[in-house]
């Protein structure tokens, strides 16, 4: 059945009244909505007060609750909260994928492959790319390692808390620094690997890793806790001579550095001002 809306027609012979008249009535009867009191606001029924569910969202439990956000074209939709994080950060990521290749062209200039690598690093840091990269397509990983960080449970952690740091000297310690940064970066890089990603979901908006994607997964963050606590072992102890002193607080500067981009550790700072000088 057909519905059709009829408007009411002005008279045309009724004379149009003028601007300064609909604006005079439109004051009156906005004045008399003003002045009218609002009705009293009935109370909740005691029964209906008592039984409300409170709301509650949550994060990291076995069973997440549900979270509602609007795609690009506006609609809605109702998922788990990971997923509504994990879309969210995809479309940061893009955001932010655009914006570090707008600084990388305009910083570029002259530099050379040294200095555009370096230049790259830096913006990718400054932009955090690889969380937001996590976040929307390792997302089920990411939360699943938060859950068992919590838990204290993280196989990675307690691997790298079986390498015994104590017996080496601080220039060993140095060295081996290294060595792990080199290797945590290689680790990174066979994880975006095709060879790693076993399937995409698209709808889902992550990538399910393989065995050997996992594998790389799990040998980058246990280089990853290796290289912290290298650095934690290098600060606690006392430099015995000059040259213990300047590699200590040189790869301690160097991780300060990679992970905040400038110096935020304020102790570390002292130190460096006291040893090296403003």
């Amino acid at each position: 059945m057909k519905l059709a809306l009829k408007l009411p027609r002005r008279n045309p012979d009724v004379p149009r009244p003028s601007l300064r008249e609909r604006y005079t009535a439109l004051k009156g009867s906005a004045a008399k909505v003003i002045r009218r009191k609002a009705p009293p606001a009935s109370a909740p029924e005691p029964a209906e007060a008592e039984t409300a569910a409170p709301v509650r969202v949550h994060v990291d439990d076995a069973t997440p609750g549900l979270m509602t956000f609007a795609d690009a074209s506006g609609a809605l939709h109702t998922k788990p909260f990971a997923e509504g994080v994990a879309f969210m950060a995809a479309r940061l990521y893009s955001i932010a994928r655009n914006e570090h290749g707008r600084r990388f062209n305009a910083e570029c200039g002259d530099l050379d492959a040294a200095g555009c690598e370096a230049l790259d690093a830096r913006l990718r840091r400054e932009l955090r790319l690889d969380a937001l990269h996590i976040l929307a397509f390792r997302f089920e990983q990411a939360f699943a390692e938060g859950q068992a960080k919590r838990d204290g449970a993280n196989p990675a952690r307690l691997a790298a808390e079986k390498v015994d740091l104590k017996a080496l000297d601080v220039g060993q310690l140095a060295n081996l620094y290294e060595a792990f940064q080199v290797a945590k970066h290689g680790w990174e890089g066979a994880v975006m690997r095709p060879y790693s990603s076993a399937a995409r979901d698209p709808g889902r908006g992550c990538i399910h890793l393989t065995k050997a994607g996992e594998q790389a997964s799990f040998e980058e963050e246990r280089a990853g806790f290796i290289v912290d606590r290298i650095v934690e072992e290098m600060a606690r102890r006392t430099p015995q001579t000059k040259h213990d002193r300047d590699w200590s607080l040189l790869v301690r500067l160097q991780h300060e550095l990679n992970c905040e981009d400038r110096i935020r550790d304020q102790g570390l700072m002292r130190e460096i001002t006291q040893a090296w000088g403003a």
